[in-house]
């Protein structure tokens, strides 16, 4: 008889070798397939340039004090580029008016010379309107640093500055107190005597002596300047015979504003007429009061001014200014000019006193 155990076998070693083929499989990496975006970059060098360009410039000349655009700005017509210096110029027409005031003061007394401009160092703004677009190539000049220009005369003592360069015109018009500085503006033909502007008082110029001034800056180009002629009415040096002798009385109120108060005694042979007070804070080296009157002269101590037009010889009177704008506490010094005649003529006596301010 013959078995039938043959398929049994083959299909029992199949299912023993199932797990073996299952673990035999090969693992292949899979991509999905899809459109998308390439980068792709260049680096190039290369130089840009206008299609068109022009050159600028201004109608005055000087140097470039300050530029108000860059390489590559959108300019208009009309637009403001650049500013110039123009001090040489404006110093140039400063000197010029001041020759001409000068020579004004030469003519009629009832003719009075028109005061010049104020000078100024500010530069001023000059326009520059461009043709077309601004060159993306344009460069800047180097930086400007200025420097003064006008030559200054430093007061080196109280000095008396006059109309003209000689003692013999006077009275002085002005008194320039020790370390002011004052801009020259000319000169006598030997350089001893300078004319200069008043500090503080724009447009007024005097002659100080050379002696008590020391120069800043170059003189170089300081032109001479014609003074006017001297006085006809002759001048006098003032004598012993004519004097007086001042002292600080007080300090009180004139129409709410502190007054100080000086006593005068003329102990001379002459009557005065006029006076003229400058009364300096000299703490803080600040002239607070300055005044000239022909009736300056109070009965007392007490009173405000004005007063009367005349102090006989033998007298005593009382003279005062305001001193508001000076420091609670501070020295003061009060310089006071006596003359024979009305506005300052005459013969004409200075003396000085110092006090402290010492508000009520």
């Amino acid at each position: 008889m013959k078995s039938k155990s043959t398929p049994v076998l083959l299909l029992a070693l199949l299912l023993a070798a199932g797990p073996a083929l299952a673990q035999s499989n090969v693992q292949v990496p899979t991509v999905q397939i899809g459109a998308r975006a390439v980068s792709t970059g260049y680096e190039i060098d290369g130089v840009i340039e206008p299609v068109k360009q022009s050159v600028i410039s201004a109608q005055a000349s000087g140097r470039v004090v300050k530029l108000l655009v860059k390489m590559g700005d959108q300019v208009k017509a009309g637009q403001l580029l650049a500013t110039i210096d123009d001090r040489e110029t404006t110093v140039g027409v400063q000197r010029s008016q001041a020759q001409l005031t000068q020579s004004a003061a030469e003519q009629p007394p009832t003719q009075e010379p028109p005061p010049p401009e104020i000078p100024t160092d500010t530069p001023q703004a000059v326009e520059m309107i461009p043709t077309d677009t601004l060159a993306p190539v344009f460069t800047p000049t180097t930086a400007f640093t200025p420097t003064p220009t006008v030559p200054v005369a430093v007061i080196t003592t109280n000095a008396n500055c006059r109309k003209g360069p000689s003692a013999q015109y006077n009275p002085p018009i002005a008194v320039l107190r020790k370390g002011d500085r004052a801009e020259i503006f000319g000169r006598n033909s030997d350089r001893s005597w300078w004319y200069v502007q008043i500090p503080g008082k724009p447009g007024q110029y005097c002659w100080v002596w050379g002696n008590n001034v020391n120069v800043e800056g170059d003189t170089g180009g300081v032109q001479v300047v014609t003074p006017p002629p001297i006085p006809i009415t002759p001048t006098f040096t003032p004598s012993p015979d004519i004097e007086f002798e001042p002292s600080f009385d007080n300090i009180h109120e004139c129409s709410g504003d502190p007054y100080a108060i000086f006593e005068l005694d003329n102990n001379g042979d002459e009557a005065f007429e006029s006076m003229r007070l400058v009364i300096v804070d000299t703490d803080d080296d600040d002239e607070i009061f300055d005044d000239d009157s022909n009736a300056p002269f109070m009965g007392s101590g007490s009173e405000c001014p004005p007063g009367g037009d005349t102090f006989p010889k033998g007298k005593t009177f009382w003279v005062g200014g305001n001193i508001e704008d000076g420091g609670d506490g501070n020295d003061a010094e009060a310089t006071i000019t006596l003359c024979t005649e009305e506005d300052l003529d005459g013969i004409c006596v200075t003396e000085e006193v110092d006090f402290v301010i010492d508000f009520p």
